[in-house]
């Protein structure tokens, strides 16, 4: 995940997470190892204010999902996608509200053309084990292309994207560099402290 976060980086994907524990945030870590990563392409929703230590601090990605006025409407789309809260305590329910905005972004009507994540198939529908599942029903509704790289399927997709994305990359890469070596030699460019 390191390594598919940092090339989508550098190829000017964009990042919409809900910053759980595990392959969310290996994803933004892969994206932050990208020479041609900025925080204005991460999208990081927090469930609130403070979760795994994180804080709302949009200058560097971070959106703490219950401050955006349409909160309650993402609240609908998560009850809907998911059938019932039952069973879940405030923190559940926070934790797959902001799910939709990984799917349908802030607006909530402007969904991302693909979803990557990583969570056990359940059945033949397209569900998965988890949490994970809210986004998953709301990518499947929206015709989002959904990525399980649990299943072989799936990673056989991203090994095939992987390939030919890679000399794409390279070449980027490459053309970043000669724009540092040309900005260094004009003097635009100084080395920090």
């Amino acid at each position: 995940m390191l390594i598919l976060g940092s090339r989508l980086a550098t190829l000017g994907w964009e990042i919409h997470s809900g910053d759980a524990e595990g392959s969310d945030r290996k994803w933004h870590e892969g994206f932050m190892q990208s020479p041609l990563y900025t925080p204005s392409r991460a999208f990081i929703y927090l469930a609130w204010n403070g979760v795994g230590g994180r804080y709302h601090d949009p200058e560097n990605g971070f959106y703490d999902a219950t401050q955006f006025d349409n909160y309650g409407d993402a609240r609908a789309l998560a009850l809907e996608a998911r059938g019932s809260f039952e069973g879940l305590g405030r923190g559940g329910i926070s934790l797959h509200s902001r799910n939709p905005y990984q799917v349908l972004t802030e607006t909530l009507n402007d969904p991302v053309d693909t979803i990557l994540f990583y969570a056990p198939p359940v059945g033949k529908a397209g569900k998965v084990k988890g949490g994970t599942n809210t986004a998953v029903a709301l990518a499947l509704k929206h015709n989002v292309t959904a990525i399980n790289l649990y299943t072989e399927e799936g990673l056989r997709k991203v090994e095939s994207f992987m390939t030919k994305s890679k000399s794409k990359a390279e070449e980027l890469l490459s053309e970043y560099r000669l724009y540092l070596d040309r900005e260094r030699t004009a003097g635009a460019l100084a080395p920090s402290d």
